[in-house]
């Protein structure tokens, strides 16, 4: 039997079960991980994130999806990271940084409504035109360490997220499966988007396709930076203050309850 101490978090409604392996040692398979993860039978969440040693940051962040499989990147479970850091007693400092397999972040706590991340340059890719449902639709690919689909919403158009997200996940130029997003802009600073996540399906909140979403806007001058991004579990803010650097996400991070899982 594998048992281990547990911490229930959230940002925004996107959910994580987040493992302390400094002082305890876990092992995870892609079984636990979808035990864990199951809404009925287990404790529930989108991703399951863990908190280890590094020699060159102040922790190292590992990223699994409810599926079992590793996530690159993601921005409301960093702040959720940040928060059970310093929660947990493991460091006292405000600011972090956070080793991923493809790039170390670092987090700034002004307290646990406001913990900002910086996210990561963003890399934009060529774009290409799919249909759906006879809509001719342009898909913007923008890379964040993990890799992100965003489409553009007019004013007319209604678009089905979970088929876009099943279909651009089976598309060519996505091999290892992306984020999709769809984006509407409400105001000069202010975007709603809904996402689609990679080995976890639609989500209350995405803090990686945010930032991405919210890069894109500035580019294509939709919006000016800072910008407001609105979800279904609720609003962070971006900010892009140099194209040349990284991207800010802002927002919050709950604990939800601790325990011990048995499994």
């Amino acid at each position: 039997m594998t048992s281990f101490k547990f911490c229930k978090m959230h940002g925004l409604g996107n959910d994580f079960v987040v493992i302390d392996n400094i002082n305890q040692t876990v092992d995870l398979n892609k079984d636990i991980i979808q035990k864990l993860a199951d809404r009925r039978t287990g404790v529930g969440c989108d991703q399951v994130l863990v908190v280890g040693r590094h020699e060159e940051a102040d922790f190292s962040y590992t990223i699994y999806n409810a599926d079992g499989s590793q996530a690159l990147h993601c921005g409301n479970g960093a702040r959720c990271v940040a928060r059970f850091i310093h929660e947990q007693g493991l460091s006292d400092k405000e600011a972090l940084s956070l080793a991923m397999p493809k790039q170390t972040i670092t987090t700034q706590i002004k307290d646990y409504e406001h913990i900002t991340i910086a996210m990561g340059t963003p890399e934009f890719l060529p774009t290409f035109d799919i249909k759906h449902h006879s809509q001719d639709l342009t898909v913007y690919p923008v890379s964040l360490s993990n890799p992100h689909a965003i489409l553009i919403q007019e004013a007319t158009q209604n678009l089905n997220l979970d088929e876009l997200g099943k279909m651009l996940n089976l598309h060519q130029n996505f091999s290892d499966g992306v984020n999709v997003t769809v984006i509407k802009k409400i105001a000069e600073n202010a975007i709603t988007i809904a996402v689609y996540e990679r080995g976890v399906g639609p989500t209350q909140a995405c803090g990686s396709a945010a930032c991405a979403s919210a890069a894109l806007s500035f580019k294509n001058e939709l919006t000016a930076s800072p910008v407001k991004v609105i979800m279904p579990g609720g609003d962070c803010q971006v900010a892009w203050p140099d194209q040349e650097k990284s991207v800010y996400l802002t927002g919050p991070a709950v604990n939800v309850y601790q325990g011990t899982w048995y499994g």
